[in-house]
């Protein structure tokens, strides 16, 4: 079987998805445009599966995130600045991509590559299981999130406030991190500990 590699998106600044009235062949429509990227706080859609693509450098500002499934899509270096909503990051490669000030309910990134990434902002609710956040910056609130096998390895956290956040199975080597309680308030670390 061949391997197939990500379809890559001819601008950056918007991304397509199937047509549905399409006969067979794929035919893709945008969805986002570089005008709407760039428009602070713009809900854009509902739901949408964004699957095998890949943008690098990608750069979207103020976006309304909410519904989107990102799949296995190479998001290198990409920024998401100022974005906000639900959304699911699933497989997907976010190599030195810049997450800042933020504001996801119920992000998830499951088995994500967030390697040298700058990930600022609040982030609420979700499912963080399997990421690599290896030589990372992350700052922000971080509330009810579940890091179960991740990897932290050389990451800085001094910047960032863990609260009633699960941590299992997780790797801190060499990792920059203060341990003063009120930064891991309600957390469950690696030991079975809660901080009070």
């Amino acid at each position: 079987m061949e391997k197939q590699t990500p379809k890559p998106i001819l601008d950056p600044n918007f991304f397509t998805e199937p047509n549905p009235k399409s006969t067979g062949q794929p035919d893709y429509t945008p969805i986002f445009n570089s005008k709407i990227a760039r428009n602070r706080r713009k809900k854009v859609c509902q739901v949408r599966m964004i699957k095998d693509r890949e943008t690098p450098k990608m750069v979207l500002e103020g976006i309304d995130l909410t519904g989107f499934i990102f799949s296995k899509c190479i998001f290198r270096g990409a920024k998401f600045l100022g974005c906000f909503g639900r959304t699911s990051f699933q497989n997907c490669n976010l190599y030195q991509a810049n997450f800042e000030d933020c504001d996801f309910q119920n992000i998830d990134f499951h088995q994500c590559h967030l390697r040298e990434a700058i990930i600022g902002g609040k982030f609420c609710g979700s499912d963080w299981s399997g990421v690599n956040l290896e030589e990372s910056l992350l700052g922000g609130l971080f509330t009810g999130i579940r890091f179960n096998q991740c990897s932290f390895r050389e990451a800085n956290l001094h910047a960032v406030t863990f609260k009633d956040c699960e941590f299992h199975a997780v790797d801190f080597t060499n990792t920059s991190l203060e341990l003063d309680p009120e930064g891991w308030l309600g957390c469950t670390l690696p030991s079975g500990v809660t901080v009070y």
